[in-house]
């Protein structure tokens, strides 16, 4: 039997005493092959070979050393056995480690082996020993599928429990008075036990230690039911096992550990924020804890946040997080799609529970610890304003300890200058433009300013600038800075409802939007900037609008043009600083001063690292840049070709080109007269394939590799060239003349420059019988892709569905557009019921009345039949619907229902009648004509007398009788009410067949 411990000596002398003890009693002698990394409480989780001495066999075990409390310490054994025997056979033998020995307790320290029989250990890491993001989302999806679909596959339900009761059965103990949380918030965080709200960030959130210990906070919060099994009781990142294939893209090996806090007939969910909570603690290690903290309380506005708008060094982290939650939305909507708000409320309050139990734990950090507790109040906050429980008015500021001081003092307030944004990073460095920075940093900040327009052609670099102009300015605006790209908008109705998005509101169906901006941004200092909005320049006036009911709003723009708004200030973009054109009197230190030639030698130098300029070659450079006028983006084409070209030969090409071009009519665009030239000298510089890939390419509002291959491989022109298009696409990015945006769902997405794309569409366009085919391809291939959506958009994938098609929904909309000019019905239909699910889901009801008006407009053309008029009546209806949402009881509306009435009575659609007959009823009573509500109502009833319907004929009674009533006639209104009342049968209710959407 060994008595040293020599291959431990690294960890803490009371986990060799218990490893020494386990020894003794198994007659083992163990040695460690791997260190795991475990969680943050101070456990070791290794792989050993463990020697057994008597017979001389080895095996290879895991080995979990940890620390227990008195109060938590059970027989793992019988918790273990307990999990493995009342689980699922499956789930026990496909995910349960066994447990090798049994587990040995030395000093409240333990140590468990454990054994996956069948399968190689080498290749198991815990959770916590993985960092590649796609591995953690895989992991986080898997657990959520296995813990609910399979592990608690026989679940039950618990009715109508109190939210508080929900917490107290997990918690226990820890919510006892003067227990470790109470003591944690009195010591630390200097906050009394009978404080109810927290003030973070500026916002109120509920103190989650006195709503979990006190029922009445809770005030008359309705009860919600929850659904009980399995809970494992401590699923951290250390007590899970996974493996990956040679590939690592698949989970082919998943176990759980340590069960001894295994509980059956517990509520649900606890299990899976334990373990989100313990993963985003580790984080923490990664950023410092206000970013930790901007980014979990966007998660008290919604369950699933863009990783774009919260700190990069977090961004991985909340990705990992949505993966999980994107698979627990799926088992929502698959099993129980009607309980979805106290399913998601269980999981919130889950949430609670697990965020205070790592405020119980003594052994980890005051700064983890204080985590938990915020992790804690933002989904106790998340709870409160989905189910309607007021928050509290008396509130005390949240201070954090600085990590590491042992003198109790109040270090910082959370309460600091830590705006929301979501600016992209920027890819290259930003070159020069101090005055401008310095102009439009000064106009931003002046008390009078309100909307700054930068204007200028395409390629002067308005993006840029104006992107770098924020960045400077974020401390501004402690409620937000958010950027908008407007380069695929058409539709100037789509303005507000991308502002609306992209700062967390939501369009509802009861009241205009401007409302909603009215309402939430009355008292919010926001920045946001609006880019390419000379796409959609007649949404100007709605910009005024929004500036006019939000007095702390400013606006910065980007536009080819002027909005022509009042209070607009007009900043026209120059190009970037140039030598005077004597060239050879300058030095290459003077030439070096210029904005222009140093972003010609940065960009130079990101294809060539070994470019120089000398004084041979400089004044080559400047000329070029003088040659492009200055513009940012003729520039970095330019410089894209120096790997081929030297200065001297490229000042040649573009002379060349310049010259040829400027002989056209001066009174073209400033922008054809310039950027055109380079775009154009670029195009030149392309192979004959290039070419027809490149002005192919303009018929996309953005593509993949999959959708260019397959619009390429339905036109005669690019089967009969034999078009290898990922090398192309390859050589059109190398080319600058397309670029690559990263996506966390599909990978990396392409995109034209919208300059660069007019171009190319100019180009397609000369070739006519080849631009009719491309456009017709892309309409084709776009129409079958989202027909192909729909099985998916209606199934349990639906969410990670609309969030993969919403990159592409510009090129549904241009396929939608070609279709409805040809009038071609047939592939109109292939995208309509995907588009209408996708409108509807997004909020988009401005897009729902374009569809359908378009369909009607076809729809006309088509010859006149009953079949006709049966879509006829279903797109008239829908229409109605759409324009009551958006524009409320309008005339638009009314003449939508009427029309379809009267189509339900020429053709005799009876089964469609009635519910047109019930929204025009209901139509009136909103605009309080009740004489043709109860007419409508009077129809209900002969209509139900005809086909013999009761429930149709008890509606017909309550709709006559009401509007009888606010007739002035409430004697015989009081009959029809007493009738519709005494004939109704609950039990008829489904077995209805002419109800409303039947």
């Amino acid at each position: 039997m060994a008595e040293s411990l020599d291959h431990f000596s690294t960890i803490p002398a009371e986990y060799q005493n218990v490893l020494r003890l386990a020894q003794d009693k198994f007659n083992i002698e163990v040695t460690p092959l791997l260190e795991l990394k475990g969680g943050r409480t101070g456990a070791y989780l290794f792989l050993v070979s463990v020697g057994l001495l008597q017979s001389g066999k080895v095996q290879h075990l895991i080995l979990k050393l940890d620390h227990i409390s008195k109060k938590s310490q059970a027989d793992e054994l019988k918790r273990h056995s307990a999990a493995f025997r009342e689980a699922p056979p499956e789930f026990a033998y496909s995910h349960i480690a066994g447990l090798a020995f049994e587990r040995i307790e030395l000093n409240e320290v333990v140590a468990i082996f454990y054994s996956i029989a069948g399968q190689s250990l080498n290749n198991f890491k815990s959770l916590a020993d993985y960092q590649q993001q796609n591995k953690l989302e895989k992991i986080f999806e898997k657990t959520n599928k296995l813990i609910l679909g399979e592990w608690n596959k026989a679940s039950k339900f618990e009715k109508a429990e109190h939210p508080q009761r929900i917490i107290s059965k997990w918690l226990g103990y820890r919510l006892q008075p003067g227990g470790n949380i109470e003591q944690f918030l009195e010591d630390s965080c200097k906050i009394q036990n009978d404080i109810p709200g927290l003030m973070i960030h500026g916002h109120v959130f509920p103190n989650p230690l006195i709503y979990s210990c006190n029922a009445e906070l809770w005030k008359n919060a309705r009860p919600i039911d929850t659904i009980t099994g399995f809970q494992h009781g401590d699923l951290n990142i250390s007590n899970i096992l996974a493996k990956f294939n040679e590939n690592d893209n698949e989970i082919t090996g998943y176990y759980l550990i340590d069960f001894a806090l295994f509980k059956s007939g517990m509520p649900l969910f606890y299990d899976l924020r334990y373990l989100e909570v313990s993963y985003l603690i580790r984080e923490l290690s990664r950023v410092s804890l206000p970013k930790w903290v901007d980014m979990v309380m966007r998660f008290a506005e919604q369950d699933i946040i863009n990783p774009h708008l919260v700190p990069i060094e977090v961004a991985g982290a909340c990705a990992v997080i949505n993966s999980g939650r994107k698979a627990f939305g799926s088992w929502i909507d698959e099993f129980y799609p009607s309980l979805s708000d106290d399913m998601w409320g269980q999981s919130w309050l889950a949430a609670v529970a697990a965020g205070l139990n790592y405020c119980n734990k003594t052994a980890i950090s005051e700064k983890e610890r204080l985590a938990g507790l915020i992790y804690a109040a933002v989904y106790l906050k998340r709870y409160h304003s989905v189910f309607g429980v007021p928050l509290p008015v008396e509130v005390k500021y949240l201070n954090i300890i600085e990590p590491g001081n042992t003198e109790e003092k109040n270090m910082r307030s959370l309460e600091y200058a830590f705006p929301k944004h979501n600016l992209p990073s920027e890819s290259t460095p930003f070159i020069g433009r101090e005055k401008e920075l310095k102009t439009i940093a000064d106009l931003l900040q002046r008390e009078d300013v309100r909307l700054v327009n930068l204007t200028g052609p395409g390629g002067t670099g308005k993006t840029r600038l104006a992107l770098h102009s924020l960045k400077n300015l974020i401390d501004n605006f402690k409620d937000g800075v958010y950027f908008i790209d407007l380069s695929a908008h058409r539709d100037p109705e789509s303005v507000l409802a991308s502002i609306a998005s992209t700062i967390g509101l939501r369009e509802t169906s009861n009241r205009p939007l401007i409302e909603e901006f009215k309402t939430k941004l009355q008292k919010k200092k926001l920045l946001i900037l609006l880019d390419n909005f000379e796409q959609v320049t007649a949404a100007a006036p709605k910009l005024g609008e929004l500036l006019l009911e939000c007095p702390q709003l400013k606006l910065l723009v980007t536009s080819r043009e002027k909005l022509h708004l009042r209070g607009e200030h007009v900043f026209p973009v120059p190009p970037l600083g140039l030598p005077k054109t004597d060239f050879k009197r300058q030095s290459l230190e003077q030439f070096t001063q210029f904005e222009a030639v140093r972003l010609f030698i940065d960009r130079a130098l990101a294809v060539k690292p070994d470019f120089e300029v000398t004084n041979g070659n400089a004044p080559a450079v400047a000329q070029i840049c003088v040659r492009l006028d200055g513009l940012p983006l003729a520039i970095e084409l330019a410089a894209a070709r120096i790997s081929i070209f030297s200065p001297k030969a490229l000042l040649e090409r573009v002379e060349g080109r310049l010259k040829l071009l400027r002989g056209g009519a001066l009174d073209l665009p400033e922008r054809q007269q310039t950027i055109r030239s380079t775009i154009d000298w670029s195009y030149e510089l392309l192979k004959k394939n290039e070419k027809q890939l490149f002005v192919l390419l303009s018929v996309f509002s953005g593509f993949n590799f999959e959708s260019v291959e397959n619009v390429a491989g339905r036109i005669k022109q690019f089967n009969d060239i034999g078009l290898d298009i990922l090398e192309e696409l390859i050589s059109l990015i190398d080319k600058s003349l397309i670029r690559r945006e990263d996506q966390n769902y599909e990978g990396s997405r392409l995109l034209m420059l919208e300059t660069i794309r007019e171009y190319a569409a100019e180009r397609l366009d000369e070739d006519s019988e080849f631009a009719s085919g491309a456009r017709r391809a892309h309409a084709d291939y776009f129409a079958e892709f989202t027909q192909n959506l729909w099985n998916l958009l209606i199934g349990p994938e639906r969410d990670l569905t609309l969030e993969k098609i919403e990159s592409d929904i510009e090129n549904m909309k241009i396929a939608w557009r070609y279709w409805v000019s040809e009038g071609n019905l047939e592939q109109l239909n292939k995208l309509t019921n995907s588009l209408w699910l996708i409108y509807d889901a997004k909020g988009w009801y401005n897009a729902s009345i374009g569809l359908n008006s378009d369909l009607l407009h076809v729809l006309a053309s088509t010859p006149s039949s009953p079949e006709r008029a049966q879509q006829e009546i279903m797109l008239q209806t829908s229409l109605a619907r759409a324009l009551m949402a958006v524009n409320g009881c309008s005339a638009e509306v009314e003449k939508a229902y009427t029309h379809a009435l009267e189509l339900c009575k020429k053709y005799g659609e009876i089964p469609q009648s009635y519910p047109i007959l019930r929204a025009l009823a209901g139509f009136y009573a909103y605009i309080a004509d009740f004489k043709k509500s109860a007419e409508f109502g009077k129809q209900i009833l002969e209509l139900a007398q005809k086909v013999n319907d009761v429930n149709m004929e008890v509606d017909g009674y309550l709709v006559y009788g009401y509007n009888l009533v606010f007739m002035g006639n409430p004697k015989q209104g009081l009959e029809y009410l007493e009738k519709g009342i005494a004939n109704y049968n609950p039990e008829l209710q489904d077995s209805h067949s002419f109800r409303f959407g039947n």
